[in-house]
């Protein structure tokens, strides 16, 4: 009996966790948005907890840096300390994609880079609604088994706001603009 609660206890956990990685926007998406954003830049870089960054996340980020032709630096997030580390090797008005849970997800972790990254006037591309309508630029955000993507102008730079055309917003498929 206790083998039976034990095997159907580790088939929820599973399941639970099977659905939660399938929600998650991927790096080939993520590169994507970046290049079409983007497509003078050819450096990004990527925040990312450390309990997620595994052999298959790596395969991931490498598939889709390769297909955008980007270079994908890769900061592994382990502790608040490990953040301002990053913030500090990236350059003012470079591309940040933050792939936001563990500690990346904490209100802490996101007021500090959003506040970083809007003095030095770096644009963040975040895995989470939050950070969408927080400041970051763009949330490439999976909600109900879709993926969105929200634009946030609030925040941007001005040159920024004039890329968003009512064509581009249309190509990219952009589902949610905040003005």
């Amino acid at each position: 009996m206790k083998r039976l609660a034990l095997s159907v206890g580790i088939l929820c956990m599973l399941w639970q966790w099977v659905n939660t990685q399938a929600k998650e926007a991927n790096a080939m998406q993520l590169m994507y948005v970046v290049k079409k954003v983007f497509p003078e830049t050819n450096d990004v870089a990527l925040l990312i907890p450390k309990q997620n960054f595994d052999d298959n996340e790596k395969a991931h980020i490498a598939r889709g840096a390769a297909n955008a032709k980007l270079k994908v630096t890769v900061y592994a997030i382990d502790a608040h300390m490990d953040i301002g580390n990053a913030m500090k090797s990236l350059n003012d008005q470079s591309v940040l994609v933050v792939i936001s849970s563990g500690i990346l997800a904490e209100s802490s972790s996101k007021l500090f880079l959003l506040s970083k990254c809007k003095e030095r006037d770096i644009s963040i591309i975040a895995t989470s609604r939050d950070y969408a309508q927080s400041g970051a630029l763009l949330g490439l955000v999976s909600e109900n088994n879709r993926t969105q993507l929200i634009l946030n102008l609030k925040h941007s730079r001005e040159e920024l706001k004039g890329r968003f055309t009512e064509s581009f917003v249309q190509e990219l498929g952009i589902q949610e603009i905040i003005p």
